[in-house]
């Protein structure tokens, strides 16, 4: 409970639960409302891609810029320009529908900046020790509760009080986020108090290539991460592939209704919610190949139960036990992430991550939905899972066999800043 007394996490981790439950509120409630206005499949699924769009846009821009910036600042401007453009929603109606899709496409662009500051910021506020592994372990609780109640909650204020409520529920959210992170970067301004370094300027246009480059050579040169990256694709294009045929599957094969498929996401939020302290575990152990491995080991023999059974109560456990190693796996890619790229480079790097995953999500997801009329949904689904299973395989072949050494983190051993972005050339060499 160390992690607890420290009031710049509490701030950073309450701050960031209201937020996700904000976001959840709006998961339920954009698609209902959009298909009440519309009838369309076609529309409702175009408000999905309209929020996965800038994810391959602006993750270079996003990565250099959290590096060259203050990132509480570059985290507070983003909560407060959604907090600001969301009550837009409110305006929407059917002769002003392109408004949801110019609302949504603004949210999730300030979004690609947030997501990688906070992913540096986090090791700013907790460092790079065992408390990093804590730290995630928390942000995954977190998550986990969140895809546990947070639909649920969506649907009952979306039921209650409309769409304007939840719309106005996520902007408030919004707000709470952005001065939460305001108390916290005053806190990490206090002296003697571990923090970001000064401040780099912002590159100009040529400068941002040369920042980018320093980026990809880090990449080509650290074994583990870039290691990390390639399996990590190949878990999440595994995932977008299936996601096609999840609910085809509940309904047609396994004979459930709405109801069965939501039982079904709520029993994955279970495993999600268990999977915090084996993830933590398994990233003390630091036995990269094992654990992740093993992980994707566990999510393939599940899944093969799960498109394989036409017992509804079969496929709720297999359910709830893929969330499990599926939660595990994404928080040692995290916790390895940030504690094996440099602070200067942690922006850019993180980026290239979620830049890498949303690429492979979405080709998964396109090649799953182009094969599954000519080769039948079992058939997609088992190529998948063979995928997966080379994942598998690579995570051994990739990764070192060994437990990982931990570097050593400056600021927690003396109590000071930790190094300040440094200039192209200058980062500190692959660990």
């Amino acid at each position: 409970m160390t992690l607890l007394r420290d009031r710049r996490f509490r701030l950073l981790w309450s701050g960031q639960l209201l937020s996700n439950i904000g976001d959840w509120f709006l998961l339920v409630a954009v698609p209902v409302y959009v298909f009440g206005l519309t009838g369309s499949t076609l529309g409702t699924g175009l408000a999905f891609v309209t929020q996965m769009l800038p994810a391959l846009i602006w993750p270079p821009v996003a990565g250099v810029l959290v590096d060259r910036m203050d990132r509480f600042t570059v985290m507070i401007v983003a909560d407060v320009a959604r907090a600001g453009i969301m009550p837009l929603l409110v305006l929407a109606d059917g002769d002003r529908l392109w408004l949801v899709y110019v609302v949504l496409l603004v949210q999730a662009s300030f979004a690609q900046f947030f997501l990688p500051a906070r992913q540096a910021v986090i090791p700013e506020v907790v460092g790079r020790g065992r408390e990093l592994e804590r730290a995630n372990a928390w942000f995954s609780l977190s998550s986990g509760l969140m895809r546990l109640a947070g639909a649920p909650l969506g649907g009952l204020v979306y039921a209650a009080a409309g769409f304007h409520a939840a719309v106005l529920a996520d902007s408030t959210t919004y707000a709470i986020s952005a001065s939460t992170l305001v108390g916290v970067r005053a806190l990490s301004r206090r002296p003697g108090c571990p923090g970001p370094g000064p401040v780099a300027p912002a590159p100009g246009p040529g400068q941002a290539a040369v920042y980018l480059r320093e980026a990809v050579d880090f990449l080509r040169g650290h074994r583990v991460l870039s290691g990390l990256l390639l399996v990590s694709a190949v878990f999440e294009g595994v995932d977008g592939a299936l996601n096609v045929l999840f609910v085809p599957y509940a309904v047609h094969t396994l004979g459930s209704g709405s109801g069965g498929v939501g039982l079904l996401f709520a029993a994955l939020g279970v495993g999600f919610l268990l999977s915090a302290p084996v993830g933590r575990r398994v990233a003390e152990a630091r036995r990269l190949r094992v654990g992740l491995a093993g992980c994707l080991a566990v999510i393939d023999a599940c899944l093969a139960v799960f498109f394989h059974t036409h017992a509804f109560v079969v496929a709720l456990v297999a359910m709830g036990i893929v969330g499990v190693p599926g939660g595990a796996f994404a928080l040692v890619v995290q916790v390895e992430l940030q504690r094996g790229t440099p602070s200067a480079l942690l922006g850019r790097i993180s980026s290239a991550f979620a830049a890498g995953q949303m690429i492979a999500a979405l080709l998964g997801a396109t090649l799953s939905s182009v094969a599954v009329r000519p080769l039948g949904l079992t058939v997609v689904a088992d190529a998948a899972m063979v995928v997966l299973l080379l994942g598998a395989v690579g995570a051994v072949a990739l990764l070192p066999a060994g437990r990982v050494r931990e570097k050593a983190d400056p600021a927690r051993r003396t109590r000071a800043h930790p190094m300040p972005a440094t200039p192209p050339g200058e980062a500190d060499a692959p660990g």
